[in-house]
C-alpha cells in the first residue's frame, strides 16, 4: 500500500523546535567503575519535535487531511524535514503522545506533534565527509561549550551507617568514572562534520572517542564514550545548529606533572600564580614525568 505524502500546498514544519535520537544501546550498571554498554537495537530511530503556523483555510485542509488521508495520525506519510544537509524526504509516524495540540490566535492557527523516522537520513554527498576521519575528535570542529554545565564524578568510597559510633570512609574502588554534559554550537559546515563523525565514525555513538575537555589544569584530552540519554540533541536557530549531550570518561585526567608539584603549590597557596614562568620550568623540566 502506497504511503500519503505531505500535501506540497502546506507550508511546512517549522524548525524551531528539537531533534532527538534514541541510543542504539542501553547502559548497564556496574556496581564499581564505569557501566557497559549492551546493544539493542542497529540503527536507532529519530525524533523530530515540529510544529506547524497555518492561516484559516490552511488549518481547514490541514485538519482534513490529518483525519481522512493518514487516519487521524495511524499511519504514516512522507514529509521533507530541514536537516545539517538541507530539506531531506523522511518517512514518519505520528507519536500517540501530545497529537496535534492546536492553538488559535487571531485567524492564525499553530499545531505541534512528535514525528517518528526509521533512522536519521545523511545523503551520500554527507557520508563522505567521514573520509579521513577517526575516532579522535575533528580539529575542524569548534569546542564544547561547557558554560553553565555540570560535571558529576562517582565517589571512590562510600559511608555506611553504622549501628553506633561516627561513619567511616570505606574505598569501593579507585577507577571511576566522571561526566560532562556539554554544547556544541555550530555554523552549516561544522553541522555537517559533526553528523558525519558521529553517525558513520562513532557508529552513531556507540564507539568511544577521544576528546580535549576544558577542566582546572587546562584543555584536557579524555577518552570519552556518548550517554545514552539525551543523545545529541539538536536544534536549528537560522543558520545556527546547536547540540547537547553527556559524555562520560573512565576518570578524571589530571596531569601527573601536576600532581607531583601539589606540595609546593599547596605551599604557595593563592601566591602560586605569581610564580607561573618559574613553576613551569620546575614542573616541566625539574620533575620528570611518571
Amino acid at each position: 500500500m502506497p504511503v500519503a505524502a505531505y500535501p506540497s500546498w502546506l507550508p511546512g514544519v517549522l524548525r524551531s523546535k528539537r531533534r532527538r535520537q534514541a541510543p542504539p544501546w542501553a547502559m548497564v550498571g556496574a556496581r564499581r567503575g564505569p557501566g557497559y554498554m549492551l546493544a539493542i537495537s542497529t540503527v536507532p530511530p529519530v525524533f523530530f519535535d515540529v510544529e506547524w503556523l497555518l492561516t484559516g483555510s490552511q488549518a481547514l485542509l490541514f485538519k482534513l487531511w490529518f483525519e481522512t488521508v493518514i487516519a487521524r495520525g495511524a499511519a504514516p506519510f512522507t514529509i521533507f524535514l530541514r536537516t545539517e544537509f538541507g530539506m531531506l524526504e523522511h518517512q514518519v509516524q505520528m507519536l500517540p503522545d501530545s497529537l496535534l495540540p492546536a492553538q488559535e490566535q487571531g485567524g492564525t492557527w499553530r499545531y505541534s506533534a512528535t514525528l517518528m523516522a526509521a533512522a536519521q537520513i545523511i545523503p551520500t554527498e554527507g557520508l563522505a565527509l567521514a573520509t579521513g576521519l577517526t575516532t579522535d575528535y575533528p580539529a575542524a570542529l569548534p569546542g564544547v561549550a561547557q558554560a553553565g554545565k555540570r560535571r558529576d564524578r562517582d565517589a571512590s568510597f562510600s559511608v555506611p551507617q553504622p549501628d553506633a559510633g561516627a561513619s567511616q570512609a570505606e574505598a569501593t574502588g579507585t577507577d571511576r568514572p566522571v561526566t560532562w554534559a556539554v554544547q556544541w554550537v555550530c555554523n552549516a559546515a561544522q553541522a555537517q562534520l559533526l553528523q558525519a563523525w558521529f553517525v558513520v565514525t562513532l557508529d552513531r555513538g556507540r564507539l568511544g572517542f577521544r576528546m580535549p575537555i576544558r577542566t582546572e589544569f587546562g584543555l584536557l584530552w579524555h577518552a570519552c564514550r556518548f550517554m545514552p540519554d539525551g543523545l545529541l540533541s539538536a536544534s536549528q536557530d537560522g543558520e545556527v545548529w546547536r547540540y547537547s549531550a553527556t559524555v562520560q570518561a573512565r576518570s578524571e585526567s589530571i596531569p601527573a606533572s601536576v600532581l607531583s608539584a601539589a606540595p609546593l603549590l599547596l605551599a604557595l597557596g593563592p601566591e602560586w600564580e605569581a610564580w607561573g614562568s618559574l613553576l613551569d620550568v620546575v614542573i616541566t623540566a625539574t620533575i620528570p614525568e611518571t
